[in-house]
């Protein structure tokens, strides 16, 4: 799709897929990367013209996730993929270069949804059943919790950090209500 300057957003092209998708973020300048629904293949790489391709290191477990069961994101600055696992608590480290996987459990990730890169070489996720998001850095292997936040909203769903690193916004999904949306400030 395409935005323009007066807010009007237009197709550009559709893309056919060989699997269903839950989440989408960008991987790089011209790819997106795209978390699997119902697929032991939790997450690919989607091109621009449509071409389709797996992560050749990595190892998933031979998991199927079913819808809202997982997202992932893509961290730049560490080159590493995010996996959330609702069911399990748990948040799925891979290191796109070398396929190394770690997990990380904390009783402060309930039922995390969404991951999205932060400032520098950290990440925000939330924690739908606590209703907050959870501010982490992650450094050789291991994250370390820098803050839990309660950012007021019934079921913290989705997220996305400015281009600028300044601002998070985050939308709440309530079932019979609208969806709201928030923005806060990250201080550095």
């Amino acid at each position: 799709m395409s935005v323009e300057r007066n807010s009007d957003i237009s197709l550009v092209r559709t893309l056919k897929t060989s699997a269903q998708y839950l989440s989408i973020g960008l991987y790089d300048v011209d790819k997106f990367l795209v978390g699997a629904l119902d697929d032991r293949r939790h997450a690919r790489v989607i091109e621009v013209d449509g071409q389709e391709s797996d992560f050749r290191k990595i190892d998933f477990p031979n998991k199927k996730y079913e819808s809202f069961g997982s997202t992932v994101s893509f961290i730049p600055s560490t080159r590493s993929l995010i996996v959330t696992d609702r069911a399990d608590e748990a948040i799925n480290v891979y290191d796109v270069s070398s396929g190394r996987q770690t997990v990380f459990k904390d009783k402060r990730l309930q039922r995390p949804r969404k991951a999205c890169a932060g400032p520098g070489k950290s990440v925000f996720v939330t924690s739908s059943t606590a209703g907050t998001i959870v501010h982490m850095t992650f450094f050789m292997g291991t994250m370390t919790i820098l803050g839990c936040f309660d950012v007021g909203m019934q079921v913290p769903w989705a997220m996305s950090v400015s281009k600028d690193g300044r601002h998070l916004v985050v939308a709440d999904r309530v079932a019979d209500k609208k969806t709201t949306m928030k923005k806060f400030r990250i201080d550095s």
